[in-house]
């Protein structure tokens, strides 16, 4: 086709308008790709009619089947290539963003002819009478497409955009959205400087209502928060304390969110839910974990005595984060002593491992409990609320995060207590479990441990003339039929000697027991453990070298099979001569 000059402004138009408004149109690309030459005449002569020719090659590329012959004809490049809101008139610019956004709406391919061009639109933002259709065209131009938020984080567009969340900006939400897929995009190493984005989002939040985009800029924010010295200031001026309010301001509005909404809403809620707090109390957790928490906040201040208000009282989210907050917090026994001896803290603690059901609140309490029950005064108290039923309890869910750390509070209850051994040897389903759990190697290895204790404290109270009693719990401990497998773990592994050294010592306290010398001598059978028992006889490290001799000396009169005495003898006697 012939396009009129452009010299003929009313000839142009109504060409195009025809053109336009053909239904067979567009035929052919070549027609579209003498346009951006006519359009420049059109300029020079007349920049009203410039103006007009734009909004209707803008308007029609509202209909999906002008987008491919727009951006493959160049007429799409041609926008670009003309947008600068510092040279142009208002007017000129808004059509050609409002050209570039149909244009690029859902189609790739038109959107990757942006990239170069997309800090054009990005100065658009910062014109206010711009600002709302140069938001829409980085909101098409960014939906789905990746190369587009990368450009844009680049750019470092999020700057731009966190000076716009407003409750007055009608295009709020699009801004909360821009701003969460910009973010994920940004390195973790160029962060720095971007207090002023973390700040503005903190303000926003306090007044933001619609959970979509409370989403949104929560997954904004944790981003932010993951940058060390952003982390500092945060919790070295107010700007920490701001998000553990906001965090109980949004937790109190859920009720009427969730009254709302049908079943099949909840769960979506639900699980989205979990999703963006998961984000806050993933950089609550690592701000609290640094040195600058405890010696900025004491057991005494105000932000402290509230997350134990929360531990007892508060939705699950909350709870989640008082166990994060006050986890941290617990790093001396001074500290858990008090936490539990004067605030009483570890009741509404096992509370939570009694009544809650959220996996990661679990998780958290569970370790928090096990910092409280570290010190040897919090012992029997800890114990007496019902620690050792309630966790026991928690093994049947068979979460390999979780067991560990039941493991671990076990190991603790009993380091310095015969009477919690007693109870959970009792507890024969808590140890059956215990032992199952032992697939997972982190957790036999605490098994393993706390089997070392439990021993201990079996041994220390035969010396303390309780004979008949111990001897009923070493039966019941040896009718676990995989009572040594974590023991045995622990001398096979060679990356942590001190472990290894700590499981000789606990199987030779076993193999005093003539029940227990037996079934230690029967797991010897396997090949590789035998040949780690010679190894640890005779190497270097003088811990395993002398815990094992100690063993081999009790195994040696109570293996029941000829061959393997004599070979438990051989290796009796080999020690000998080692030690000699």
């Amino acid at each position: 086709m012939e396009w009129p000059s452009g010299a003929k402004p009313l000839s142009f138009k109504k060409a195009l308008v025809s053109y336009l408004e053909d239904p067979e149109q567009p035929k052919d690309i070549n027609d579209l790709r003498s346009l951006p030459v006519r359009l420049e005449e059109l300029r020079g002569e007349e920049p009203t009619a410039w103006d007009n020719a734009l909004e209707l090659l803008a308007n029609t590329c509202r209909n999906p089947k002008w987008r491919e012959p727009v951006e493959k004809s160049g007429l799409l490049h041609y926008y670009l290539d003309n947008l600068d809101p510092d040279a142009l008139p208002a007017t000129s610019s808004t059509q050609l963003l409002r050209a570039i956004g149909n244009g690029v709406a859902d189609r790739d391919e038109s959107r990757s002819v942006t990239l170069p061009f997309l800090k054009n639109i990005a100065a658009c933002l910062r014109k206010e009478t711009l600002q709302t259709v140069a938001l829409s065209v980085l909101y098409n131009t960014c939906l789905g497409y990746q190369p587009a938020q990368k450009e844009a984080a680049g750019l470092r567009l999020d700057r731009d955009l966190t000076k716009l969340l407003d409750d007055d900006n009608p295009m709020v939400s699009q801004v909360c959205e821009l701003l969460a897929w910009i973010t994920n995009e940004l390195p973790e190493d160029g962060l720095e400087g971007s207090e002023d984005c973390l700040e503005a989002i903190i303000r926003y939040t306090a007044s933001c209502e619609e959970w979509e985009d409370f989403k949104s800029i929560i997954a904004a924010a944790s981003v932010y928060l993951q940058d060390p010295t952003i982390q500092k200031k945060l919790l070295l001026s107010d700007g920490f304390e701001q998000i553990i309010s906001l965090l109980k301001k949004k937790t109190d509005q859920l009720a009427v969110l969730k009254h709302s909404m049908s079943e099949e809403e909840h769960k979506s809620f639900e699980e989205d839910l979990r999703i963006a707090t998961g984000l806050v109390m993933n950089n609550l957790a690592t701000i609290t974990a640094s040195d600058d928490f405890p010696r900025k906040y004491s057991l005494e201040s105000r932000l402290i005595a509230e997350q134990g208000e929360w531990l007892a009282e508060g939705h699950p989210i909350l709870q989640t984060c008082a166990c994060i907050l006050l986890g941290n917090l617990a790093i001396s026994d001074e500290t858990n002593i008090k936490m539990v001896q004067e605030m009483q803290w570890h009741i509404p603690t096992i509370n939570i491992l009694k009544t809650r059901s959220d996996r990661t609140l679990l998780f958290l309490a569970a370790g928090y409990l096990r910092h409280l029950a570290q010190p040897k005064e919090n012992v029997e108290t800890v114990s007496d609320a019902d620690a050792i039923p309630v966790c026991a309890a928690l093994l049947s869910q068979k979460q390999p995060e979780l067991d560990f750390e039941i493991a671990a509070i076990f190991r603790r209850l009993t380091n310095h207590s015969f009477n919690n051994t007693a109870k959970l040897v009792h507890h024969e389903e808590a140890m059956e479990k215990l032992l199952a759990a032992t697939s997972a190697t982190r957790t036999a290895f605490e098994v393993g441990r706390l089997l070392v204790v439990m021993s201990r404290r079996l041994r220390e109270a035969e010396g303390a003339r309780r004979q008949q009693e111990t001897t009923e719990l070493w039966d019941r401990l040896f009718s676990h039929r995989d009572i040594v497998k974590p023991l045995l773990l622990m001398v096979k592994q060679e990356q942590v000697p001190v472990l290894a050294a700590e499981a000789w010592f606990g199987l030779g306290l076993m193999a005093a027991d003539q029940q227990g010398a037996r079934i230690i001598a029967d797991a010897f059978r396997d090949e590789e453990a035998f040949a780690q028992l010679e190894s640890a006889l005779t190497g270097e490290n003088e811990a395993n070298k002398g815990n094992s001799s100690t063993l081999v000396h009790l195994l040696a009169p109570h293996a029941e099979d000829d061959e393997l005495k004599a070979k438990f003898e051989g290796l009796a006697k080999q020690s000998q001569t080692i030690s000699n």
